[in-house]
């Protein structure tokens, strides 16, 4: 990382804004709204958009315990590509794949105990044609999350 790179150490006013806000995103909001004019705190709301897709999309790889090269296969694109992703965000047309994989991730995290997402997504079941999650998800995306969300479906279950 370049000098011009390195993140800036924050001016103390800056750390007594940001601890004055740690428990308080809302005060925290205002604040921004009242101390900087509209253009830059869109600007702002578009880099942390982007900046958080970049960090749930690496959260959940990890959650599956899926590696750069797995994840390339998962979604039908070169290794590169992936580390583009990783490095630049996802670009507009992958959007919808990538949520819903966010979204099964988020699913698979609510009912399941930490650790044991990547034995599940492995695990061939009966109710996916005797496939796995990860191999539903190569296929198709919406579907597989689709599948993810009738597995907790527990009204479907008793039915």
């Amino acid at each position: 990382m370049s000098d011009a790179e390195q993140p800036l150490e924050p001016q103390p006013s800056q750390k007594r804004l940001i601890q004055g806000f740690t428990n308080d995103p809302q005060g925290a909001a205002d604040a921004l709204l009242n101390l900087r004019d509209d253009l830059w705190v869109d600007d702002f709301l578009s880099a942390m958009l982007e900046a958080r897709g970049k960090t749930s999309l690496a959260a959940a790889l990890a959650a599956w315990d899926l590696n750069q090269s797995e994840a390339a296969i998962l979604f039908g694109v070169s290794r590169q590509a992936m580390a583009k992703w990783l490095a630049q965000g996802v670009p507009g047309d992958r959007q919808r794949q990538v949520g819903d994989f966010l979204s099964a991730t988020e699913v698979l995290s609510h009912y399941l105990k930490p650790g044991s997402i990547p034995a599940v997504v492995r695990r061939p079941a009966p109710s996916l044609g005797g496939r796995n999650l990860i191999e539903c998800f190569a296929d198709d995306t919406a579907e597989a999350l689709h599948l993810c969300r009738a597995m907790f479906d527990v009204a479907a279950i008793h039915a």
